[in-house]
């Protein structure tokens, strides 16, 4: 029998919380998204009585994509690479110096190491390697999907790949981009499976027309899409930059000279962001933030305006943005975006983001109608099945050289879901699969003709999505012993101006808040010296390290608006989870993304961990 399952999304969400303090209590923020051991247990226990029941002597457990979130993690944002992205093309060589390679393999090892994930990877392995005893042998398959596209690119990686998933570690071939299903060496099964992206023209960089796209080979596979900058420097940097921009006052501590919301609803505003691409349908993006801040709707688009502003000066430097962008937008107004964003109100800042999150929404094409055209004469098989969509469906197909009882299958999403019922969203769990039988097995079990079972239930909800909470295990470290030391900015490059650039910097550790003005600076020059008191490091809190700041416009037209420079947001390093932080010299890099020319930005921030 085939089990097939897809988009379980598996992602590194330890960096989603936050902790603060309120009074004498340690709390922290979060959102519970990750699907749990428990599920897949429930699985094999429904493929195991189906087993039985059809006497199967085989058992093809087939992940149909996005099994990993390797696009949508905060580890993009950190580290000395924080350079590479998805995007990045060629994806270059399997060795170490290779950056985009680098931050694969750091990504997926924070997957395979996560203790919030252990208990997957181990049902999977047990499941494979020591199944039970009637239990017929047991073949896992991978299709890589959009957002695991880069698991397909290195020899490295698909090892580590196979290792989590219960394959045999030692193969570093590529996996297959389809599975045929009809025939040796797989069994005759008639089914073709594939992950579903290859018809979507934002998730595929190929040919999407029906008679290429599966034609094309696995490398083809690899190249980048519009999605994977959406999903890196939109979804994912919308959430870091309000971390970043936020990460005192979110804790409580405000500058009564800005007009922000209570730290509370800065909060709720920031675990918004975090699952703004779970929301369905994705054009109704701007109404879930507005129905989550209800009537402090202005002061929520009004602190959303810098960090609405960064995404789209990062997006018109990028070239894959623009190139894709200026299809439906006139390159020239995409240029001016920055330049309006500066003057635009919160209600208006509302509105331009319900508009380019209806555009982004919109369908071209019916996934079973792009099926239909892969059916041709002696095809083998009568089902097509695919994930991507996160909507689990059954359509039947009808002309051309399909066959009678063509269908196509969608084996839906295991991943949560904000869909838009009636007055307000909800929150759902799905737990979706798809069964197939062959020839033998179908004749051994009831006598219900049935060739295929799609189910799609739902996990309990109250103990998932966002969650506000005191913290029940606090660090062994003692708060206090290890103090943090800002040394100097090294402004390596920086805004071009007549007599060099002002800049003011806010800068800091958690809830801990340090500024810092500069003029006459020139890029290339030498570091600058930072003068202030050291910051005491409490273990207890996040130990984020955060830095925003603008360039000062001495204008007199009143137009002029200070340009913000890049931020930066980094987790300071521990000698454990949640344990002492590490002593040392550490440098935090500082990246604007724009292309070059004299846009681009970046400076080193030096400090050190010492004892205090």
């Amino acid at each position: 029998m085939l089990a097939i399952i897809s988009d379980l999304h598996l992602q590194d969400t330890a960096f989603d919380c936050v902790r603060y303090r309120e009074g004498n209590e340690l709390k922290q923020i979060g959102v519970r998204r990750n699907v749990k051991a428990a599920a897949f247990e429930r699985l094999i226990a429904r493929v195991l009585e189906a087993a039985r029941r059809r006497k199967s002597e085989e058992i093809h457990l087939v992940f149909a994509g996005d099994t990993f979130e390797l696009h949508r993690a905060p580890g993009w944002f950190f580290g000395p690479n924080n350079q590479a992205r998805p995007t990045d093309f060629p994806v270059g060589e399997d060795i170490e110096a290779n950056p985009l390679r680098g931050k694969v393999v750091e990504i997926l090892d924070r997957l395979k190491d996560d203790p919030d994930h252990a208990e997957f990877w181990q049902a999977i392995r047990e499941f494979v390697h020591r199944p039970p005893a009637d239990c017929p042998r047991v073949t896992v398959h991978y299709v890589p999907g959009n957002h695991d596209r880069l698991a397909n690119a290195w020899p490295t990686v698909r090892r580590r790949v196979r290792w989590m998933l219960g394959m045999d570690e030692t193969v570093g071939d590529p996996f297959p981009v389809r599975l045929d299903f009809s025939g040796p060496p797989l069994g005759k099964y008639g089914v073709r499976i594939r992950h579903g992206h290859e018809y979507d023209p934002p998730n595929f960089s190929g040919s999407t027309k029906t008679g290429t796209a599966l034609a094309l080979d696995w490398q083809a596979y690899l190249k980048p899409a519009f999605g994977d900058y959406i999903t890196v420097d939109v979804a994912m940097r919308l959430a870091l930059a309000f971390r970043a921009r936020y990460a005192a006052a979110m804790r409580g501590v405000v500058d009564p000279k800005e007009k922000l919301p209570r730290p509370d609803k800065l909060r709720e505003l920031y675990l918004a962001l975090t699952e703004f691409d779970d929301v369905r349908p994705v054009s109704l993006l701007t109404d879930y933030l507005a129905k989550r801040m209800q009537s402090r709707r202005n002061e929520a688009f009004g602190a959303l305006k810098p960090i609405l502003r960064d995404v789209i000066e990062t997006a018109v430097a990028d070239r894959l943005f623009m190139a894709q962008a200026s299809k439906h937008v006139p390159k020239l107004l995409l240029k001016l975006l920055p330049e309006l964003v500066k003057n635009l109100s919160p209600a208006m800042i509302e509105e331009v983001v319900r508009k380019f999150s209806k555009s982004s929404g919109e369908d071209t094409d019916t996934p079973g109608r792009r099926a239909l055209g892969e059916f041709a004469p002696g095809g083998g098989f009568n089902l097509v099945v695919a994930g991507h969509t996160h909507r689990p469906e059954q359509v039947p197909l009808a002309g051309g050289h399909a066959p009678k009882d063509a269908l196509y299958l969608n084996s839906g999403t295991w991943r949560t879901t904000l869909p838009y019922g009636v007055g307000d969203f909800g929150r759902l769990r799905a737990y979706t699969m798809i069964f197939c039988y062959n020839d033998a097995e179908q004749a051994a079990g009831p006598d219900d003709g049935r060739t295929f079972e799609a189910w799609t239930g739902h996990l309990a909800a109250d103990s998932l999505g966002p969650y506000d909470e005191a913290v029940k295990e606090h660090s062994l470290a003692p708060a206090g012993v290890m103090q943090l030391v800002f040394e100097s900015l090294e402004p390596i490059a920086v805004e071009k101006e007549l007599n060099g650039a002002e800049l003011r910097i806010h800068f800091g550790v958690d809830d801990q808040v340090r500024k810092a003005e500069f003029e006459k600076v020139r890029a290339g020059a030498d570091r600058l010296s930072i003068t202030q008191p050291p910051l005491p490091l409490d273990p207890d809190l996040d130990g984020d390290l955060w830095f925003h700041g603008v360039e000062v416009d001495w204008g007199t037209n009143p137009l002029d608006y200070d340009d913000p420079l890049p931020w930066a947001l980094e987790p300071l390093p521990r000698e454990s989870a949640r344990g002492q932080f590490k002593a040392g010299s550490y440098d935090l890099r500082i990246l604007g993304r724009g292309v070059g020319g004299v846009d681009r930005t970046e400076f080193i921030l030096r400090y050190r961990i010492e004892r205090g």
